[in-house]
């Protein structure tokens, strides 16, 4: 990890390597202008986003169950409801599911104090919600 201001800025952290035990209590000791700021800035901003990664993976499938759950996908009133929470309850524990995957790798890095930004589970759910979007304006184009 390392970290400069601006383009042509000199490097204020370069070659960062951490590895922390869980739990563990840390001291960052250096002079003026050291970089210990920085560096805490840095590592809140990794976790920030694996924290926003989750997140997103979560809106997105909820938002392709609630695509998947109208009146004109279903055909009946009175079954959008249901249809939301099991398809929600299903998005979080189903094995494979992007959403799944995120809050497991986010809560596990809480525990272990390491922690991979769930990237791809990120697209997978974009891709869900994307392809739900497109068969539920399919579907409903089609019903009228």
């Amino acid at each position: 990890m390392g970290h400069r201001y601006g383009l042509r800025g000199r490097w204020v952290l370069r070659g960062v390597d951490l590895a922390l035990p869980a739990l563990a209590l840390v001291r960052v000791e250096g002079g003026n202008g050291a970089g210990k700021s920085t560096l805490l800035r840095l590592l809140a901003g990794i976790a920030a986003l694996a924290g926003l990664l989750a997140a997103l993976c979560c809106v997105l499938l909820g938002a392709a169950v609630g695509a998947l759950s109208t009146r004109p996908v279903l055909g009946r009133r009175g079954w959008s409801v249901a249809a939301a929470v099991l398809g929600s309850v299903l998005a979080l524990v189903t094995t494979g599911s992007a959403a799944r995957y995120a809050v497991t790798a986010l809560v596990t890095g809480s525990r272990t104090g390491t922690f991979q930004p769930p990237v791809l589970p990120s697209l997978g759910a974009a891709a869900t919600a994307a392809a739900a979007a497109f068969l539920v304006c399919r579907i409903a184009a089609r019903r009228g």
